[in-house]
């Protein structure tokens, strides 16, 4: 491109250079009547190259600004619908094939777009989620006879996953009779439990003087 164009300026120079020559000696010939057939010959002899300069130089021109091209028009075809000037992309003509490994990113999904059927079965683990936090909630202490609750809640900007709770000492007659997600507080996880008040131990001896033990709810949170 860079050659094409300098062809196109030394014209140029040349039709210049030729325009200085031609003018000056068409008023010499206007003045001098007695020398006007020798340079009416040379004039025309120049004026044909002028002539064919320009000429040179517009098809040079041609080739350096290239040919015209028309708006497409009619219907599309093959990967694409609709019609020219403004098709779309046809329905399944873009498959894992044609997208770059890595060049789609969360941003690039429409939230909520993507649903199960979406996904085969077992591609997804925890490393595609992301890490997953433990929170504990604050224990509820229980003596023998007596039942309650705990409660964890995932932190903002995490999403609860699951839950679930434990006593701290595992005392005998102690049990958890409720796991859950509550509606409220949301994003959180509940356990209730009582300590029994009579209890036999797996030998047969009856115990009722349960120790005190601490009920703790437990959440994962998706960070």
């Amino acid at each position: 491109m860079r050659s094409t164009n300098g062809r196109a300026a030394l014209a140029l120079c040349a039709l210049i250079a030729l325009a200085a020559i031609v003018v000056p000696m068409t008023v010499a010939n206007a003045q001098d009547s007695a020398r006007a057939n020798p340079q009416q010959k040379q004039l025309k002899a120049l004026q044909k190259r002028v002539k064919a300069l320009t000429a040179g130089l517009k098809a040079l021109q041609k080739k350096v600004n290239g040919p015209q091209l028309s708006t497409p028009s009619g219907p599309a075809g093959g990967a694409l619908s609709g019609s020219y000037p403004s098709p779309l992309i046809r329905d399944g003509a873009v498959g894992s094939a044609q997208v770059l490994d890595g060049s789609i990113a969360s941003k690039d999904i429409l939230d909520h777009s993507i649903a199960g059927a979406d996904l085969v079965d077992h591609s997804i683990g925890g490393n595609q989620l992301g890490p997953v936090i433990e929170v504990t909630g604050p224990p509820t202490h229980m003596i023998a006879s007596g039942q309650g609750g705990s409660t964890a809640t995932c932190p903002a900007g995490t999403t609860l996953l699951g839950g679930g709770g434990h006593w701290e000492n595992i005392s005998p007659g102690a049990s958890i009779q409720l796991s859950l997600s509550p509606v409220f507080p949301p994003n959180s996880w509940e356990v209730a439990g009582r300590i029994e008040k009579d209890v036999e131990l797996p030998d047969g001896t009856p115990l009722t003087a349960f120790p005190p033990d601490n009920l703790i709810a437990v959440a994962y949170c998706l960070r």
